[in-house]
């Protein structure tokens, strides 16, 4: 019986957080005029993975992308971009867990975790908007070569994603500071 509440406690815990994350995507603010935004919504994703491991927070992530898209955010672009761009970029944050019980986890956690997102989305990039490739902050990736795609990719999604990762890293080791030792995640 312990153990079914555990897992009851941990379920909620993670409805919750994913309720956060929905209402941290909308708190946020546009890169450039190509698109891309920055926001908060990769901590409590993180925080899921810290707290109870790679797998909750894989799949965390994987209801989260899917819950955007219900919301409408990525219906537009079909099933493709929906579940690279939504369902497999959000639950690849959760590989942040694999760091969860080393020191300094939480810095190395949060860097991997962004940057197997960033992953996705260049994936995503190259693979399904290389029709899209062309001038973005003031360059010009109009070429469809696959070196301009791969450029294009790399520069649409890390103009967003660097910073937010950087802005994540910062939000959780200022959380981890503030907590109580034993409280640490």
């Amino acid at each position: 019986m312990e153990q079914k509440m555990k897992k009851t406690r941990v379920l909620v815990e993670c409805a919750i957080l994913v309720a956060l994350a929905v209402v941290l995507s909308y708190l946020k603010f546009d890169v450039g005029a190509e698109g891309g935004s920055v926001s908060l919504v990769m901590v409590p994703l993180v925080l899921i993975a810290f707290r109870h491991g790679t797998a909750w927070g894989v799949g965390t992530g994987l209801v989260f992308g899917f819950v955007k898209c219900v919301l409408g955010d990525g219906l537009g672009w079909g099933l493709p971009s929906i579940l690279l761009d939504y369902v497999l970029a959000y639950g690849a944050v959760g590989l942040a867990g694999l760091f969860r019980k080393m020191k300094n986890g939480v810095i190395y956690g949060t860097l991997v975790g962004g940057m197997a997102r960033f992953f996705v989305h260049f994936l995503s990039g190259v693979l399904l908007y290389a029709s899209s490739a062309g001038p973005i902050y003031g360059l010009d990736f109009s070429n469809e070569t696959t070196m301009g795609v791969v450029l294009y990719s790399i520069v649409y999604n890390g103009a967003f994603m660097v910073l937010s990762i950087i802005l994540t890293l910062v939000v959780l080791v200022l959380l981890q500071k503030a907590m109580p030792k034993k409280e640490k995640f």
